[in-house]
């Protein structure tokens, strides 16, 4: 994350209102593309999580005590939803820093200084710890969908 040494997020954003409200997949797909480059349906599918579950998946998360910009602005939570996308391209999924462009797009400062792929149990043993819950909620929802993928790839 820019900005910030040794820190590291996911690409992440607000849903824009006004005359034409975005739907959350709909500023997922704007985050992505502004913040690393990626466009849904090029480089990243959306993909489903489990049919048991709703996309996107959402967890509220307090921000009393945590000394972010939302708790300094007075709101006392934060819904996340999250949205899952899968690679689209092989040369993607190897190296995700050939095909990805962190200038901000659309206008929009660059955010991040490198991108790399990290599984999931690492992405939650190294969150910020006021943001881990909703990280864990993320976990094991995805239990099913790793599995999925695992049994993929272990095709002949």
């Amino acid at each position: 994350r820019m900005g910030k040494s040794g820190s590291w997020q996911t690409p992440q954003g607000g849903v824009d209102g006004g005359p034409k409200q975005e739907t959350v997949i709909e500023a997922a797909s704007r985050e992505l593309y502004e913040e690393v480059g990626l466009k849904n349906n090029d480089h990243v599918i959306l993909e489903q999580i489990d049919c048991e579950l709703p996309v996107p998946l959402k967890c509220k998360y307090k921000t009393t005590g945590t000394g972010s910009w939302l708790e300094k602005e007075g709101f006392v939570g934060q819904e996340l939803n999250w949205v899952i996308f899968r690679c689209a391209n092989s040369n993607l999924e190897r190296d995700p820093s050939q095909m990805t462009n962190l200038s901000g797009l659309n206008g929009e400062d660059p955010e991040f200084s490198a991108v790399r792929w990290e599984n999931i149990d690492w992405v939650v043993d190294n969150v910020w710890e006021k943001k881990a819950r909703p990280y864990r909620v993320l976990q094991e929802a995805l239990q099913p969908l790793m599995k999925r993928w695992d049994e993929r790839c272990a095709e002949p």
